[in-house]
């Protein structure tokens, strides 16, 4: 009996240490997956420091980009949340160029390059800097996360912008504007999905579609995989997506 308890308890061992290398090999495989994003452009550098008109920070504790504006009256800004595994970085040109208008900018640094571990991210700019009105935004799976955000502090901040986007809840009641911006091109947040969700979001929400552009233009990161070549440049998305939202900045400045 004593030979046939110490087998079972063998046996047991072995299967519970099976199950444990299944379980690393997937955390492993997960980590490696999420840490190796697409590779940022060699064009974003030159956004990584300051300039004469923009003052670049990375927050020493979170690793956050702090885009300020070294001379102006505006006291609006955009906390970005990136797309889901994209390097943060790829996002610095459009945030320095909108803090070249005059608006503060904070793209945030989240966990395996995945929004959702970060959700909460927004409330350390809000202490950091509490006399700025802060719009959240996100790209893609970053833009669900700033909706998610909005959703339950919708008193905290002022508004919301989606590149290639939507919410994963209903923000449609939440008495607050919105942008979104989406390209005819994109292939992995097709036009269709975009007008498929309406229903979540409020009836006086903006919506943009850039003819030619796709989904990887919102940032600096090549193509992303399953997305379609756009018709027009990076720099022509970038721009339209650039004019759009001072425009929507400047409304909200106005109507606050």
């Amino acid at each position: 009996m004593a030979e046939i308890r110490n087998a079972k308890s063998r046996k047991g061992v072995r299967v519970l240490l099976a199950i444990l290398i299944v379980i690393a090999a997937i955390g492993i495989g997960f980590t490696i997956w999420a840490y190796t994003p697409p590779k940022v452009m060699s064009d974003v550098n030159q956004y990584l420091s300051s300039s004469v008109n923009v003052s670049v920070e990375f927050d020493r504790t979170k690793g956050d980009i702090y885009f300020k504006p070294t001379s102006s009256e505006k006291n609006i800004g955009i906390i970005f949340y990136p797309g889901g595994r994209v390097n943060y970085k790829s996002y610095a040109p459009l945030l320095f160029k909108l803090a070249e208008n005059g608006y503060y900018g904070v793209i945030l640094k989240v966990p395996f390059n995945l929004a959702f571990f970060r959700i909460n991210g927004a409330e350390d700019v809000l202490k950091k800097y509490p006399n700025v009105k802060w719009v959240v935004a996100g790209h893609s799976l970053g833009g669900v996360a700033a909706s998610e955000y909005l959703y339950s502090n919708s008193d905290k901040v002022f508004g919301l912008i989606l590149l290639a986007s939507y919410p994963a809840k209903d923000i449609s009641k939440i008495d607050k504007p919105v942008l979104e911006l989406y390209g005819s091109q994109d292939g992995v947040m097709e036009p269709k999905t975009i007008d498929e969700k309406k229903s979540l979001m409020p009836n006086n929400t903006e919506y943009v579609m850039i003819e030619g552009g796709n989904h990887s233009q919102f940032g600096y990161y090549g193509l992303q995989s399953g997305d379609n070549v756009a018709k027009i440049t990076r720099e022509e998305q970038q721009s339209i997506v650039i004019l759009h939202i001072v425009d929507f900045l400047t409304q909200l400045e106005e109507d606050k």
